[in-house]
């Protein structure tokens, strides 16, 4: 997604992977997500982990409790000062997944009590979340562009906007290929042109997952010197599954 997953105040604690891709059972079901405090004193964090859905923009639509599927070792723990603790995520479900399923997890700073010397205090506590998804284990994905156009914002500045459907049962990320978009005239020449990589749209655009028979609207964030003429894209999904 291009910008649900975030770390929230990165100095409060960092986490790796921010993304974690896992099978149904007889795959790679389990991994690892390693939690770091680089603070001066006592980290206490939970792990919890929910079943989401997402819109055509990326955004969240709904959200549900799903540690009933997962094994989490250790739930909750206190990470000391400069420290780092290992989360082992394990798939327990129900074995035989039509398609992909998409989780988010979240690692929550957990409130300690107050001191009782009778001053006012404030508690600041930070949560990072991150993407987890399940995969079928023979499941592939099968994206490909449907369509493109011009999209212009509050300032009225315009923009590219593609969009691309995932036909597959399993899961795919915009970030994880290459994107080329045009933007050509009335005479089909090309006026504008940008070429990214896996690497640039992870930075500029984000993750843009794609779950299983979706279809995805991504705007690039490049402002467009015309409004006019039309825009064609093309997507190369490299080495995905």
């Amino acid at each position: 997604m291009a910008a649900v997953f975030s770390a929230v105040a990165a100095y409060a604690m960092s986490i790796t992977p921010i993304v974690l891709d896992l099978e149904e059972l007889g795959g790679r079901s389990s991994g690892s997500i390693s939690v770091t405090n680089p603070n001066a004193a006592p980290l206490p964090v939970e792990f919890k982990i929910r079943q989401i859905t997402i819109d055509e923009r990326g955004n969240i639509t709904s959200k549900t409790d799903a540690m009933d599927d997962f094994l989490v070792l250790p739930p909750q723990a206190i990470i000391p000062p400069g420290g780092t603790q290992n989360f082992r995520v394990q798939y327990i479900g129900a074995d035989g997944l039509e398609q992909s399923r998409i989780y988010q997890f979240l690692v929550d700073q957990v409130p300690v009590a107050p001191k009782n010397d009778g001053n006012a205090q404030i508690q600041i506590v930070y949560s990072i979340t991150g993407l987890l998804t399940l995969a079928p284990m023979e499941a592939t994905s099968e994206v490909s562009v449907v369509g493109g156009g011009i999209e212009t914002d509050d300032e009225g500045k315009h923009f590219a906007a593609v969009r691309l459907r995932n036909d597959g049962d399993r899961h795919a990320y915009l970030s994880r290929g290459n994107l080329t978009v045009r933007q050509k005239d009335a005479n089909g020449d090309t006026i504008w042109r940008e070429s990214l990589s896996p690497a640039r749209i992870e930075k500029e655009i984000g993750f843009g997952i794609l779950a299983p028979h979706q279809e995805r609207v991504f705007r690039l964030p490049y402002p467009l010197e015309r409004a006019d003429g039309t825009i064609e894209a093309e997507f190369d999904a490299r080495d995905q599954k």
